[in-house]
């Protein structure tokens, strides 16, 4: 039975770590190790921990000074010994079938990078009421097989996966020698994925809508951050521009059309930041001089008429 080494991430979340462990010795894939990743907590989590380990030999604990949740998933890729790897958030949780029926893919699928699952969403305390998204009950995940172009173009439009949605062939990795950007605080995991499916991986799509992941909505997630998650998409648009100009398997057809695309999606972020910076002339200088003057306008009148209609 193949080996899959599960990442998981942690600061202070020692009131749902337990819940999540649990998730994976529910499993019916059984050959797994989870690699708990503590980024300096400060709570009970480094208690919570110690009992997982000691009662289950497939849990193991590490502590590091906090350095962010990429460095935390760095120091998990380098010391997972599985087949296949799962990222999986310390508050977030997995059917009990996903790692057998994604490693079951995996096996019989030798050329695929990154099989994914669909993802649903519940509130803290309540996860048997799950929905599709935070902004209401659709769904966002999509079919997508294959690698190159189009896969690409995808994920330029948006992030495709939730963190703990795929689970990646552990070759790739470190055949590829990709890692999390250590100075991202937010998105990181978005541009991971990028980079991934810039360095050509072959992606897979479950098609069993019994087998998903599942996130957990509380105040203290990371994604409830507004306008640094804003931010943090325009600095990996910026960073999208880079991927795209260096890749060597696109033709220059498709690197102007998947400029293109990012350029509108970019649109978006950068009209709520200055939206939100209206008040203050030193930050729309700052994003006045990183941007192109014609498209910062466009946005700027355009933030003026939302803040208007606020006051009419």
């Amino acid at each position: 039975m193949d080996l899959i080494s599960v990442v998981i991430p942690v600061y202070n979340y020692g009131f749902c770590l337990k819940e999540t462990i649990c998730s994976l010795q529910g499993q019916t894939h059984t050959n797994w190790e989870a690699l708990i990743i503590d980024d300096g907590s400060s709570d009970d989590t480094h208690a919570v921990a110690k009992m997982l380990v000691e009662t289950d030999v497939r849990v193991k604990y590490c502590y590091q000074e906090n350095r962010g949740v990429s460095s935390a998933r760095n120091l998990g890729i380098e010391q997972a010994i599985g087949d296949y790897l799962l990222f999986l958030d310390g508050d977030d949780l997995i059917t009990p079938n996903k790692l057998a029926e994604q490693a079951a893919l995996m096996r019989t699928h030798e050329t695929v990078d990154i099989c994914y699952t669909d993802v649903y969403y519940f509130r803290n305390g309540n996860p048997d009421k799950l929905f599709f998204g935070r902004l209401g009950n659709r769904k966002w995940t999509i079919k997508l097989n294959g690698s190159g172009y189009e896969i690409i173009r995808e994920f330029i439009k948006k992030n495709r996966f939730t963190i703990h949605s795929p689970v990646i062939r552990t070759r790739f990795l470190k055949d590829s020698g990709l890692k999390f950007d250590e100075t991202l605080s937010y998105k990181e995991d978005w541009d991971f994925w990028l980079r991934c499916m810039f360095n050509g991986a072959n992606i897979h799509y479950v098609a069993n809508p019994a087998v998903y992941s599942l996130v957990r909505v509380h105040p203290a997630s990371v994604s409830h951050q507004s306008v640094k998650m804003d931010k943090a998409t325009i600095i990996i648009r910026e960073c999208i521009k880079h991927y795209v100009y260096s890749c060597n398997e696109l033709t220059n057809a498709q690197k102007d059309s998947l400029l293109k695309v990012n350029d509108v999606k970019k649109r978006g972020p950068l009209k709520k930041m200055i939206y939100y910076n209206l008040h203050s002339l030193a930050n729309l200088r700052e994003l006045y001089r990183a941007e192109p003057a014609t498209k910062f306008f466009i946005c700027f009148i355009k933030a003026l008429n939302e803040r208007r209609k606020d006051f009419f």
